[in-house]
This record gives structure tokens, C-alpha cells and sequence, in this order.
């Protein structure tokens, strides 16, 4: 009887395996790594990663060589910026929906809807 059982318990699961197998997705995830912001060119990324290491190196922000590199992380992360807003205002007659979108992500404040009023006075 206990082997009959074992028999069926194996049927089954192995039936449920396969199903799941066919149809359950899987998604894979990007462990380590990092969302980068639109405007962020790869030499940006790379001072600031260096900047990064440094710190963790040294775990200290007076060290000479983790200030040169956040001056230049700084710098280059503020070139990056200004030629990614100028690339945006040379296209904005061809492409005006990428120009408000970054504009709206700009914006700190967001635009909410307010009570609204019947004809009669009232408000909803």
C-alpha cells in the first residue's frame, strides 16, 4: 500500500513540475547592476565608480586622491548633464515628448486635480 502511494505522489508532482515548466514564466534579474540616469555617459559612470572605489579604499573623504577624483566625478557628471539638456533643446521641434518628459522629472512639484465645483456651487 505505502508503495502505491509513493508511486502516485511522483505521478503527481511530476505532472505539476512539467506544467510549471510549461507554463509559468521565469524572470531574470540583474543582480548588480545599477539603473543609470538618461543623461549619464559611460565616462561619467566610470569617474564616479572610481570615485566610489577610492572612498572604500581609503574610507576617508579628506584623502587627496578621493578628492581629486570627486572633483573630477563632478566635473564630468556636470558635462554630461549640460550636453544631454543641450541635445534635448537642439531636437525639441522633432522630438518634443522626450523634452517634457525630462522637464516633468525636473519638476519637484506635480500637478494635482482639484475639488470640482457643480453648477450648482457645490463641490464634489
Amino acid at each position: 500500500m505505502r508503495d502505491a502511494n509513493w508511486e502516485l505522489w511522483n505521478v503527481f508532482k511530476n505532472q505539476t513540475e512539467a506544467a510549471i515548466h510549461i507554463h509559468v514564466r521565469v524572470k531574470k534579474l540583474n543582480v548588480g547592476k545599477q539603473k543609470k540616469a538618461l543623461w549619464m555617459t559611460t565616462k561619467a559612470v566610470h569617474t564616479v565608480k572610481k570615485k566610489r572605489r577610492l572612498f572604500s579604499r581609503y574610507k576617508d573623504n579628506k584623502h587627496p586622491a578621493y578628492i581629486k577624483a570627486s572633483v573630477s566625478a563632478k566635473k564630468e557628471i556636470k558635462r554630461a548633464k549640460r550636453n544631454f539638456e543641450s541635445k534635448l533643446c537642439e531636437n525639441i521641434k522633432k522630438d518634443t515628448k522626450s523634452f517634457y518628459a525630462y522637464v516633468r522629472s525636473q519638476s519637484k512639484s506635480s500637478v494635482k486635480v482639484g475639488p470640482l465645483v457643480e453648477e450648482s456651487g457645490s463641490i464634489q
